[in-house]
């Protein structure tokens, strides 16, 4: 997207986070003076400096006369002019960039806003104590990641980097009392508004997918390779027997343990990053079911090192060849998926691919596919993907922990339940649609699409403020705009 038009669609979105400012209100408080002392001796000259030879007795700009309007935002007659100022100076739209004359420091831009938020603060307390119904407040944090989500078509945790509010006497989160905006707290909507912007649109080609085609021969050779302990039943089938996880070919008996680390010993040395696994450069389709199986018992789990090569955006979808071993009534066995990392000892985090686990209803003798799929925007990264190669430390791989998550029934009658897992395919870095469902969501075809010359290149498809409403709710793109953003 072209950086003069997420500069607009960025002063737009922290200005959804002001957009609630009129909300219910309940009991009085008591009622605040206006700072003009403030306003004289502080704000009034950096007017004076920058804005009024545009917006003063000589010219008026917009009809603004910055002279001429009433400080008294607790009384006057000018909040709404007030608000437009308040606006315009914290998303650097004014003075003009081209006009270096009038140029605002970060300091007295800082100081310009403060004033205006505590004085608008204080308007609201005026209302309420005057008995009215209506005060200026913020959005809370979870209102303006639900309006975030709810525009770019995304979901995704947005503001999950913000502290914790303060929650009022009845327990409310959304309380004007709370929700003031300073210049600082701006700042970071801008931010998370400038990351959310750069989730949901893109530019270019569709991005090649990466896809990792594992038959649990390639685990099993991955493990003898790295001189797992070999594990051998004379009767295969007793190879249920054994508590940890392994792969084996059920037609021999013969496997290995397949307990994974970050790194390995092997001759005396340390080697980091030594079960990765490396992308397939053809794609063929699933080979048919095959005898060599990863076992796992229940509570344990299969690691699949899938090295430095996740790509940091698009939708992460793992296909896994499951059956489950004879199960008694109450029993049952269930799939999770975890992705994650582990740099050294203490550096390690994953999350759960999805919201809940999906049990396993094939048998073993007759294993089905069972599909997770997870956008990367929201899982934890290797901090080290991008600078170390694999092998070197700390740690900069990634991988996929598969679960075995049983239920034993009632009274824990009946042997354990295992899975075992014949293949799995990992893709990476998909889309369903490109340019996305986020970016087609705000952007209209057009003629005028591939013309930055043209102002109103792209087209906005939605009224960003027509989500600034405090509660979440569905909303629908705007079939009124034509493609002209103002």
């Amino acid at each position: 997207m072209p950086p003069h038009f997420r500069a607009k669609l960025v002063s737009i979105l922290p200005v959804m986070a002001l957009a609630g400012w009129f909300h219910p209100v309940g009991a009085a408080e008591p009622v605040p003076a206006a700072n003009l002392d403030d306003f004289q001796n502080s704000v009034a000259p950096l007017f004076a400096k920058s804005c009024v030879d545009c917006h003063g007795p000589e010219k008026s700009k917009a009809g603004l006369r910055v002279d001429e309007l009433d400080p008294n935002l607790l009384s006057g007659g000018d909040i709404d002019r007030w608000v437009e100022i308040y606006d315009v100076l914290s998303q650097h739209e004014m003075p003009p960039d081209d006009e270096p004359d009038y140029h605002l420091k970060d300091e007295d831009r800082a100081r310009i806003v403060e004033w205006l938020g505590n004085e608008m603060h204080k308007a609201s307390q005026v209302r309420k104590s005057a008995g009215g119904h209506s005060s200026f407040r913020r959005m809370a944090n979870y209102e303006y990641n639900h309006a975030l989500q709810d525009l770019l078509d995304l979901n995704l945790q947005f503001t999950e980097e913000l502290p914790p509010e303060n929650t009022s006497e009845d327990g409310f989160k959304n309380s004007s009392k709370y929700l003031q905006m300073s210049a600082t707290q701006l700042d970071t909507y801008r931010e998370i508004a400038i990351g959310a912007l750069q989730k949901a649109t893109v530019e270019g080609d569709r991005p090649k997918a990466v896809t990792w085609q594992i038959p649990m021969q390639e685990a099993m050779d991955k493990a003898a390779a790295l001189k797992q302990k070999p594990v051998h039943r004379e009767y295969p089938v007793d190879a249920g027997q054994i508590w940890h996880t392994h792969v084996f070919n059920k037609d021999t008996g013969d496997g290995f343990s397949y307990q994974w680390a970050y790194y390995v010993i092997l001759d005396d040395e340390a080697h980091h990053g030594i079960w990765n696994l490396k992308p397939d450069k053809t794609i063929s389709a699933p080979p048919p079911v095959s005898s060599v199986v990863a076992v796992l018992p229940p509570s344990r789990q299969f690691h699949l090192d899938l090295g430095n090569s996740v790509p940091d955006e698009g939708i992460l979808r793992v296909r896994i060849r499951v059956g489950a071993s004879e199960r008694q009534p109450g029993q049952s066995a269930n799939l999770r998926v975890v992705f994650g990392f582990q740099t050294n000892n203490e550096g390690k985090m994953s999350e759960r691919i999805g919201d809940r686990d999906v049990e396993v209803t094939a048998s073993t003798k007759d294993p089905e596919f069972v599909t997770f799929e997870v956008p990367l925007d929201g899982l934890p990264r290797n901090p080290y993907r991008k600078v170390h190669e694999v092998g070197d430390s700390p740690n900069c791989t990634e991988y996929l922990e598969i679960h075995n998550i049983s239920a034993t029934g009632q009274r824990g009658e009946g042997k354990p339940v295992n899975l075992e897992i014949d293949y799995v395919e990992v893709d990476a870095g998909l889309y369903e649609t490109w340019p996305p469902k986020s970016h087609t969501a705000l952007f209209f075809d057009s003629p005028n699409q591939n013309d930055e010359n043209n102002p109103h290149f792209p087209a906005l498809r939605a009224d960003p403020l027509a989500l600034s409403g405090a509660s979440r709710r569905k909303q629908t793109p705007s079939s009124g705009i034509d493609g002209e953003f103002q």
